[in-house]
């Protein structure tokens, strides 16, 4: 660093990122975008890695990229503005730490799959604003649909049909409630939320083993 220019390390580094990244080095590459301060790089890896990883089981490859992403948002994406958002913004990528906090809490959704929480997972998904609440969010909310969030999205609805699926049926068998609603009322609302779901993953031509089976989840919600 003393012997050259701050802009012709961080051309250095970056090249070097570029040629871990190519040689399937992914942490040697993470290492590298940060030391280069490419962090429209580096947050773009991230958005591909957890997009790759966040719907499999718990694992120490699918851990350390989480652990990994969290502290990079724990460090740059706060409150106050820091020099990774003003680089993302000079390179027209600010839309990339939507996704990014898109995918973390899409991590949370399905760790609350995997536990059999289903209440807690549907709230999140829920929450996210990815899903369509009413018909005639359907196609805006399909327009909508980042390119990176597209490639995991029919594993994010069949979780949430799961998770729907799996209230249903605890519900109507138990026929317990714990707010003022009816659990009528509740059934309905869980039917016709599983019904959009549905047409929405048809809407996004979601893989047809896919859509077959969230399509017979809805089914038995009767």
């Amino acid at each position: 660093d003393k012997l050259f220019p701050r802009d012709e390390v961080s051309m250095i580094l970056e090249e070097a990122a570029r040629l871990a990244h190519n040689n399937k080095n992914l942490r040697d590459a993470l290492e590298l975008m940060n030391l280069a301060e490419r962090y429209d790089l580096l947050i773009g890896m991230l958005n591909e890695q957890l997009a790759e990883l966040v719907k499999t089981s718990p694992g120490s490859e699918r851990n350390f990229w989480i652990d990994a992403a969290r502290q990079f948002d724990a460090w740059h994406f706060g409150a106050r503005r820091t020099h990774a958002k003003e680089v993302l913004e000079s390179a027209g990528k600010l839309s990339l730490i939507d996704t990014f906090h898109t995918l973390l809490t899409l991590s949370q959704f399905f760790d609350r799959l995997h536990v059999h929480d289903f209440k807690e997972a549907w709230s999140i998904a829920d929450n996210l604003y990815l899903l369509p609440s009413s018909p005639d969010q359907v196609a805006a909310k399909a327009r909508a649909l980042d390119s990176t969030i597209a490639t995991v999205i029919g594993d994010v609805l069949l979780g949430a049909i799961e998770a729907l699926y799996q209230q249903y049926i605890h519900l109507k068998h138990s026929g317990v409630i714990t707010d003022s609603t009816t659990v009528q009322g509740r059934l309905q609302d869980l039917r016709q939320r599983a019904r959009l779901i549905c047409t929405f993953a048809e809407r996004l031509q979601v893989k047809v083993d896919t859509v077959s089976r969230m399509a017979s989840m809805e089914a038995q919600m009767i």
